[in-house]
């Protein structure tokens, strides 16, 4: 079987990802992340990485309003959990679609991860 275009692969993947329940996902670079903090540098993960998948998960704005605000910690707090056990719990789940399908090419060395 051949390996799909990119944009094929790309509209897979943002499939995938929305109905693990992401509100956003793409892909990018290092030049797209130039000047940022050093948690954006992605060879801090992964030596020679030069792109990666963003995954974006929604957080309940009502509950951080009351964190910011300092009113009431608890209910974001409980939110930022499941939001963390929620993404954990899909990575895994997006590595092995992408080690399955034929993206194989494209992502040896996130699967390697």
């Amino acid at each position: 079987m051949d390996a799909p275009d990119l944009l094929t692969l790309r509209d897979r993947l943002m499939a995938f990802a929305t109905n693990a329940g992401c509100c956003s996902a793409g892909a990018c670079n290092q030049a797209g992340l130039e000047g940022g903090p050093p948690s954006t540098d992605l060879t801090r993960q992964l030596e020679g990485a030069r792109a990666a998948l963003v995954f974006a998960f929604p957080v309940d704005e009502a509950k951080l309003e009351l964190y910011m605000g300092k009113i009431d910690h608890g209910p974001h707090q409980e939110d930022y959990i499941r939001t963390n056990n929620t993404t954990s719990a899909s990575y895994p789940c997006f590595r092995s679609w992408l080690a399955i399908s034929a993206a194989r090419p494209w992502v040896r060395l996130l699967v390697r991860m």
